[in-house]
């Protein structure tokens, strides 16, 4: 993500805002964490990476993670 720290956020493309979104909802270590698509604009493998990196979360930090889908 260090790369596109400086970039700015309408020049980001839709998987890139999504991620970055992740990362500043996990910033204060939230006890419940609501999730609408966090996968949209991602392609297969980089959704994947990311239901992984939500379950490995949950284990970690015991947080309560309400994910929607469609």
């Amino acid at each position: 993500m260090e790369e596109i720290l400086t970039t700015p956020v309408r020049k980001l493309s839709l998987g890139q805002r999504m991620k970055c979104e992740l990362i500043a909802s996990l910033l204060h270590t939230p006890k419940v964490l609501f999730l609408d698509e966090p996968t949209l604009g991602l392609d297969v493998v980089a959704q994947q990476n990311m239901r992984d990196f939500i379950k490995d979360y949950n284990r970690e930090f015991g947080s309560t993670i309400i994910l929607t889908s469609h």
